[in-house]
């Protein structure tokens, strides 16, 4: 018998007395439709019928069940169900199934928690009591009504020297299945080498493939061959063998963090819509102290980067030469920034405007983190983004690379691509098909090596004039899969000049929508909508269901509306004339539905009608400032400027530095303002680069850059005033120097003087200065490591007590 068809009938008897259930207790007469039909997927999937279940379960959730209806069905199947089918155990439908119940707990809202008090009691009672039947209650209390918030109160039993409270302990732990595998990572961190030990058996009891990087680095790591045991064995039980064994922890943290990074659902099972991160935390200034769990709640969006970016620590802590977990860390805060950035812009999102500050600033604060790393971890992040399609994370890495690439980095002008590099991501950036993405590559690769020839460097200059070309042409994306449309649509756009992108999907779509390059049109075959979805929509965090038809209409058209960049772009639908009716229905109501277009009885569609419908929904939409591309066509402007060949004043070059350094050195006495300040220093930088003078540069140029950014501000006493702009370009230019010359002009005071502006300095233009100078200077892992140990809890939100 499956251990599910236990649970299904505790759960039948046990939710009886928790009061979101009540509703259970009424009777399978007064269930709804859908409810019924769900209780009968239910039994069918736990007698094993798995054709019969998926069919109830579809017609079930066909019905269009309301959010009580959800409530109830989530209530039916119990936590551990709707885990075995969120896992894709018995088929990847059910997965879809288990994943659209948790989407929907956004709709029904949070559910009621039990109080601190209750938990702890419920834990006690789990634990220690000697009654089975209240044992058994009161794990399933904490199932149903703390999930998480219960693991930091079995800390003390499975601490405890009782050898049965440490049994009892972890099987409440194994009870609470999924929902206790995060916060029981954390406590292996903790000191404490009983607790070390019964959390690695809870790990391997709950079978969670979650835990296997923790568990192998305790085998790799810890002092404790108990503790070692315990996680071998742990490890068999999850894996089925010992294939654990070829894989180093350090692998296993960045394949868990990767799919932590692309929000893969099977990985991330926030049952109860909490949000809520954890950490393990010691206070070190007290001996006596044996360290608790931490939890944080975080905004939706920022979950599964929180997640991601643990896994990534971890990564680094456990190899800190180990470049892919760098570039996952450079990766997962770049996609923090996009999304707080895209997320808080839209209305509603965030709350007030003082926590939209707060968050902001956070995730400003993880951007910095990269630059220690340099240059080679941008380009491998730059790959990984490429590879998950993460169109905003490329960009954002591509104009960082612009600022710290070298040209030695970039493939000869006779190497072959690939050439093994970490730099051909950006050459392989060049031919994405979003042309942002290429617009970007190109502009980086132009201000990496402005006179220098490097391969590709033609198909670089070709995609700039590209750029400089985008100005007024209407960009229209067609989702639809039928090849005899397209065929016909193409001629039109070409005809009357339009930009023209196709996917194949709903999925595809709401990919490409939202890093769609000028917002105009969406046109939608709404044959695409009655389809079987056939991935997660990436970037959202709503997952659409396994039917089609007006659910998966409907999910598709939230998912544009809750984001600030397709919130407001025009949509025509285009349908054959028998489901034309059936379209309308669907789409009834909805803003941004501009037109229904229908073929005539030849399935052809009329070209006047639908340039017409087109050029309608263009001026009918709200305006939303100039195109995208006139942005592209400003900046390649700008990177071919750089072009230019160097002054015929060469000569002087001498006197030009010295004046230069003049202006920074005014500037710690608040003497230049902060724009010839900035200028200053990008010439300085530009003249760096073409000067092998070792003695000048170390002996007058360093010391004076030295001093505009010694102290954190004018409140030190003998400390630069200049202002937080001036030492953050100052800074800049001194990372220059540092990546032409290397660790020879190192200087200790400056390295301090710059880890403390990045802590102190408010501003964060300048604050990624100095971070990316940090990273110019070919730090040491070990001291790339130690910086960002110390950075990444600067500005953090609060963290409070597990128990609390």
């Amino acid at each position: 018998m499956r251990i599910h068809s236990i649970l299904v009938l505790v759960l039948s008897l046990g939710l009886l007395t928790l009061a979101p259930a009540a509703s259970f207790a009424q009777g399978q007469d007064q269930l709804s439709q859908s409810a019924q039909l769900f209780q009968e997927g239910v039994r069918a999937y736990e007698q094993g019928a798995f054709e019969e279940a998926e069919r109830k379960f579809r017609e079930a959730l066909n019905a269009n069940p309301s959010n009580s209806d959800i409530a109830l069905m989530r209530e039916m199947a119990g936590w551990e169900l709707i885990f075995r089918m969120h896992r894709g155990i018995d088929g990847e439908n059910f997965r879809r199934i288990a994943e659209y119940l948790v989407a929907r707990q956004r709709d029904i809202g949070t559910p009621e928690r039990a109080t601190p008090a209750q938990i702890k009691e419920w834990v006690r009672q789990a634990v220690i009591d000697s009654n089975f039947e209240l044992r058994f209650r009161a794990k399933l209390n904490l199932s149903n009504q703390a999930g998480d918030l219960a693991v930091p109160f079995l800390q003390e039993y499975l601490e405890s020297d009782s050898q049965e409270r440490n049994v009892n302990a972890i099987e409440v732990a194994v009870f609470l299945s999924g929902q206790a595998t995060l916060p029981l990572l954390e406590m292996l961190d903790s000191d404490n080498e009983q607790l070390r030990k019964n959390v690695a058996i809870c790990l391997g009891r709950l079978g969670d493939e979650r835990a296997t990087a923790d568990l192998k680095y305790l085998v790799e790591t810890d002092e404790s061959a108990e503790v070692r045991e315990a996680s071998r064995r742990s490890l068999t039980m999850i894996t089925g063998g010992n294939a654990w064994e070829r894989t180093p922890s350090r692998e296993l943290f960045v394949a868990r963090g990767e799919q932590f990074f692309v929000n893969n659902a099977s990985m991330i099972q926030n049952w109860q819509s909490r949000w809520l991160v954890w950490r393990w935390n010691r206070n070190v200034d007290d001996l006596n102290d044996a360290g608790s769990l931490q939890k944080r709640q975080v905004r939706y969006f920022q979950y599964n980067e929180s997640l991601a970016e643990e896994s990534a620590y971890n990564a680094v802590r456990a190899d800190p030469t180990y470049g892919p977990a760098w570039s996952l860390l450079i990766d997962v805060h770049l996609q923090q920034y996009m999304e707080a950035e895209s997320h808080l812009a839209m209305p509603g999102e965030g709350g007030d405007e003082d926590e939209k500050a707060t968050i902001m600033k956070e995730v400003q604060n993880k951007l910095l983190l990269g630059g220690p790393a340099g240059e080679f971890a941008f380009y491998s992040a730059l790959g990984r983004a490429l590879r998950f399609n993460k169109s905003y994370v490329a960009i954002k890495a591509l104009d960082i690379l612009s600022r710290i690439g070298t040209p030695d980095a970039l493939p000869g002008p006779n190497d072959q691509f690939p050439t093994g590099r970490p730099s051909d991501a950006i050459i392989q950036a060049l031919s994405n098909d979003d042309r942002r993405v290429k617009y970007a590559a190109a502009t980086a690769l132009l201000k990496i090596s402005p006179l220098d020839l490097f391969n590709f460097a033609p198909t670089a200059m070709t995609e700039l004039a590209h750029a400089l070309s985008e100005g007024g042409e209407h960009a229209v994306l067609v989702i639809s899969d039928d090849l005899a449309l397209k065929n016909q649509l193409i001629p039109i756009f070409e005809t009357h000049n339009f930009i023209y992108y196709f996917a194949s999907d709903v999925d595809e779509g709401l990919l490409r929508a939202k890093g769609f390059p000028n917002e105009d049109l969406l046109v939608v075959d709404y044959k695409v909508l009655s389809s079987p979805v056939r991935q997660q929509a990436m970037e959202d965090q709503r997952f659409v269901p396994v039917m089609g038809g007006p659910v998966q209409s409907e999910v598709m058209y939230d998912a544009l509306q809750r984001d600030y960049r397709t919130n407001n772009i025009p949509i025509i639908v285009m349908a054959a004339a028998a489901d034309l009716e059936a379209a309308k229905r669907s789409f009834q109501g909805k803003r941004n539905i501009k037109e229904f277009i229908a073929p005539d009885d030849a399935s052809r569609f009329d070209e006047a009608i639908v340039v017409g419908a087109m050029t309608q929904a263009w001026n009918d939409a709200p305006q939303r400032g100039p195109i995208r591309g006139t942005d592209w066509a400003i900046r390649a402007a700008e990177t071919l400027e750089d072009l230019a060949p160097s002054s015929p004043h060469w000569q002087n070059r001498a006197v030009v530095i010295q004046s230069l350094v003049s202006n920074a050195a005014a500037a710690a006495e608040g003497a230049r303002s902060d724009d010839v300040v900035s200028a200053s220093m990008r010439a300085l930088k530009a003249i760096i680069r073409k000067v092998d003078d070792l003695a000048m540069v170390r002996d007058r140029v360093l010391p004076a850059l030295h001093v505009v950014v010694s102290g954190a501000g004018p409140d030190d006493e003998g400390g630069s005033k200049a202002s937080e702009i001036a030492r953050g370009a100052v800074a800049d230019a001194i990372g220059e120097i540092w990546r032409v010359y290397g660790r020879e002009l190192y200087r200790s005071d400056t390295y301090e003087a710059l880890i403390k502006n990045l802590k102190t300095m408010n501003d964060h233009e300048s604050r990624m200065n100095v971070s990316l100078a940090l990273g110019r200077m070919e730090l040491r892992p070990d001291e790339t490591l130690a910086i960002y140990s110390q950075v990444r809890t600067w500005g953090e939100s609060p963290w409070s007590k597990g128990t609390e």
